[in-house]
């Protein structure tokens, strides 16, 4: 999921939803998507909030640009 809403909003349409509570804010990918621990965040979220349209499609391409993940 990818929201512009609050943090508190997006967690709770996302758990009513049922896709988790596990939800990061825009400041918590620390504005460099191109390291390492920030995929890690990304991959590991169940979703993003406060989001400008703009950075939607970045976030895309970098979890794309991640390569597959392995499932166990």
């Amino acid at each position: 999921m990818l929201t512009g809403d609050a943090l508190p909003i997006a967690r709770e349409v996302a758990d009513k939803a049922g896709l988790g509570q596990n939800i990061t804010s825009l400041a918590d990918l620390k504005n460099n998507l191109d390291s390492e621990d920030t995929l890690k965040t990304m991959e590991e979220s169940d979703g993003f909030a406060e989001i400008y349209p703009e950075d939607k499609y970045l976030i895309v391409k970098r979890l794309q640009a991640g390569g597959p993940r392995l499932s166990a």
